[in-house]
């Protein structure tokens, strides 16, 4: 779900699994970023987020992203936060 005027700047689609959704992003020449804690993520801060097409792959509270989602995606970022609670509500 989304506010009445977020359509307006976002395309949202749903797809029938991750490693599609993976192909066809890559396939119209998205920049792909994974947000989750791995030894290789990178702060959002130090990430080149210039990419004219860009898909943020952001996972459940519960279990983050899938191992498919994150080894599919092009970088792999996490969103530093203040508090003793690494946790993000979108």
């Amino acid at each position: 779900k989304s506010s009445s005027s977020a359509t307006r700047w976002m395309v949202c689609r749903t797809l029938r699994s991750t490693q599609h959704a993976l192909d066809e992003l890559r396939g119209m020449e998205y920049r792909q970023f994974a947000t989750c804690f791995t030894e290789k993520s990178v702060s959002l801060y130090q990430t080149d987020l210039t990419s004219k097409k860009m898909a943020l792959w952001v996972g459940n509270e519960f279990e983050g992203l899938s191992k498919l989602a994150i080894e599919g995606c092009d970088v792999e970022l996490f969103i530093p936060m203040r508090g003793m609670i690494q946790s993000l509500t979108l």
